[in-house]
């Protein structure tokens, strides 16, 4: 690391982790990577937690305002204190929608779920096997079929790609 950076991180916590974004974790390629891709595709790849600025401010804060024991993102905790209600920002736990999503997506609507997944295009280009996706969702109370949430999203962003509806479900 050049003196730059060590007069910049003078912190030996702070100074590692610049070293290890600066290094082995380098994401900068893989994000811009990223970004070229989702433009192609028209769409626009973003999260705050990504963006260098951000992380730049971040390491310059001292490690003890950064890290307390057995709270997650103290420095943003903070800084929504006054916008968000105080029982969101200092909640302990992480809330999951695992419950809600496999009652809303594979009970009520499984079925649409089967028919779109069954005759899609990932099935037609044999990256998605019919008869998995089916025993997935008969086990619409557990975890199994919550794994068809991606191949679910890809679906529908390949039918979009393509303009298929449903109804027209063919080779692109």
């Amino acid at each position: 690391m050049d003196q730059q950076a060590l007069d910049r991180f003078p912190e030996p916590v702070s100074r590692d982790l610049a070293g290890a974004l600066a290094s082995f974790l380098n994401l900068s390629m893989p994000l811009a990577h990223s970004d070229r891709l989702a433009a192609r595709a028209g769409l626009e790849f973003r999260h705050p937690f990504f963006d260098a600025r951000l992380v730049e401010l971040l390491l310059a804060f001292p490690h003890a305002q950064r890290f307390e024991p057995h709270l997650s993102k103290p420095v943003l905790r903070r800084a929504m204190r006054g916008i968000l209600p105080d029982l969101v920002r200092e909640r302990r736990p992480i809330t999951y929608f695992n419950c809600y999503v496999r009652r809303c997506l594979f009970e009520e609507h499984g079925d649409a779920v089967q028919r779109l997944l069954s005759r899609g295009l990932l099935e037609q280009g044999g990256a998605l096997d019919g008869a998995e996706v089916a025993r997935r969702l008969r086990a619409r109370g557990s975890d199994e079929a919550l794994m068809l949430l991606h191949p679910l999203a890809l679906e529908l962003w390949l039918q979009r790609l393509y303009s298929v509806t449903p109804t027209q479900q063919g080779s692109p």
